[in-house]
């Protein structure tokens, strides 16, 4: 790849990072889904607006995860019309455009487009992909020599297309037994044995959530923290080798924007990331894990690309070129208070959405994704001493939390309502405090009740937040920037998913 440079008042600017981009992870639900992946008119000029869009904020990368809706003759002719003016698009403005494909269908847990022969492949780099991006799902593997073997194999078969396409693989997390293989005389996570295939494929250092490479992990994947990727990655740096990080700024499956959840929180840890990866040496790619855009989640994308464009002295600066003072004040505010307590005192269990399946991973503990909450059973159970200390850990935090914040919304200018992107700030703030105050409210109910009091106040408050909370994402709802809202919508209302699912405690 040619060195990037721009001549601006005589000087020569070469960017932080040469590859810089997102993964539009359109395995799940997101405006990207509608526009780039589902032919349709709309959908070819929503997609040529984004990598636009991309490209403005210094992107030169777009990641797509194939579907496997298209192993279909019929819907493959039709995808292949619609990705075809996509590329086109995308080549002509500059931006590369990456497919990622998985392999070993027991681990596809998703409807990924799952490569288990060569023409599988060949029905994707019929068209002129730039590099294609191998995962292997999450949760479950297969042995050491069979992975390195597939591996190289799906090597060879890419380049057999075309010989200049980039290959890259993802180190996912999981920090499970099972998990956990020998090979060379090395223990090591399933994932780092990338690093035993061909030494051309370029390895993607993921982490989750708003987690980063530096700070505590939550428990989540079963991790306490991300260092095994650290030093992979640093590893890599220093060895002067091709690496790619590949940090998330949404996580979409019941934990944030689809619960929703206002968390500048990602750019504060995306900031801590880049910023000590390029003190380290030279990053070649960062690339991110994007699942979505309402509810302030595009923010979060359009900063992780100025940081790898340049690395700013703080993560707050880029925020005023969109905007006032105090809307950029409030923003660094809450990003402060919740690195505080979701990161350093882990309470993100206690206000991250929890469905069914998260609930049945945290009770079996097998596997699991996001940072598992002490159950209402549990707490009923509990000790006296261990009531007590849920009490200073938990119960007293959440309600400095919520005090914290609601002393943000009580500093909100009246007056200052009608620009859109303060009407989603505060519409952000507040379903935020909400959050955190019907968490609070609910887990002191049954905290009361465990001691055999009264606790029937204490819920009917958190039915009176719940009926506020209900009108601020319908008003949301009614404000998104995505053109074709009732795509994101529509069976929310079929459902009631806004007023049941949204709130769902999971317990």
């Amino acid at each position: 790849m040619k060195k990037e440079v721009s001549q601006i008042n005589s000087k020569v600017f070469e960017p932080t990072v040469e590859q810089r981009g997102l993964q539009l992870h359109i395995l799940h639900p997101i405006e990207a889904l509608f526009s780039f992946w589902i032919p349709s008119p709309e959908g070819e000029k929503e997609a040529f607006r984004i990598v636009k869009w991309i490209a403005r904020q210094r992107g030169n990368y777009i990641q797509l995860t194939a579907l496997d809706n298209i192993k279909k003759d019929e819907e493959y002719t039709r995808w292949k019309e619609h990705m075809k003016k996509i590329l086109d698009y995308a080549h002509k403005i500059g931006v590369k455009v990456g497919i990622n494909i998985q392999i070993f269908s027991v681990s596809s847990f998703q409807k990924a487009y799952v490569v288990s022969k060569k023409q599988d492949l060949e029905k994707i780099l019929s068209l002129p992909f730039d590099a294609v991006n191998i995962s292997f799902g999450e949760f479950t593997g297969t042995t050491p020599d069979e992975f390195i073997q597939k591996v190289n194999e799906v090597y060879e078969w890419v380049k057999s297309f075309n010989k200049n396409i980039e290959v890259s693989a993802t180190i996912h997390v999981g920090n499970f037994e099972n998990l956990w293989v020998e090979y060379k005389v090395e223990r090591l996570l399933y994932y780092f044995l990338v690093k035993y295939a061909n030494e051309d494929i370029v390895p993607w250092v993921h982490t989750v959530m708003f987690y980063n490479l530096f700070d505590d992990a939550g428990g989540a994947y079963n991790h306490d923290d991300f260092s095994l990727h650290r030093e992979f990655l640093f590893e890599r740096i220093k060895q002067g080798k091709k690496v790619s990080y590949f940090p998330e700024t949404a996580y979409w499956i019941a934990f944030d924007n689809s619960v929703p959840l206002y968390l500048p929180i990602y750019i504060v840890s995306r900031w801590i990331d880049i910023k000590n990866i390029t003190e380290a040496g030279k990053l070649y790619s960062h690339v991110i894990f994007s699942s979505g855009w309402e509810w302030g989640y595009w923010l979060f994308d359009y900063l992780s690309l100025r940081f790898s464009w340049s690395v700013p002295a703080t993560w707050v600066e880029p925020l005023s070129e969109l905007f006032p003072n105090w809307g950029k004040d409030i923003i660094k505010k809450l990003g402060e208070i919740q690195y505080d307590y979701l990161i350093r005192k882990r309470l993100t269990p206690y206000i991250a959405g929890e469905d069914f399946y998260v609930y049945l991973g945290c009770q079996s503990k097998v596997f699991f994704s996001q940072p598992c909450r002490i159950t209402f059973e549990e707490l009923v159970k509990m000790s006296d001493a261990e009531k007590q200390r849920f009490e200073k850990n938990v119960l007293e935090p959440l309600a400095n939390m919520e005090k914290e914040i609601g002393t943000l919304l009580g500093n909100f200018p009246a007056d200052s309502k009608s620009d859109p992107l303060i009407l989603e700030l505060k519409d952000g703030l507040d379903i935020t405090y909400l959050r955190v105050k019907f968490m609070r409210n609910l887990y002191e109910a049954v905290f009361l009740h465990s001691y055999g009091k009264e606790f029937s106040e204490k819920l009917d408050t958190s039915v009176q937040i719940l009926n506020k909370a209900d009108k601020v994402v319908k008003r949301r709802a009614k404000n998104f920037f995505y053109p074709r809202p009732e795509l994101l919508i529509e069976k929310c209302r079929k459902s009631n998913y806004i007023s049941v699912w949204l709130f769902e405690t999971g317990s």
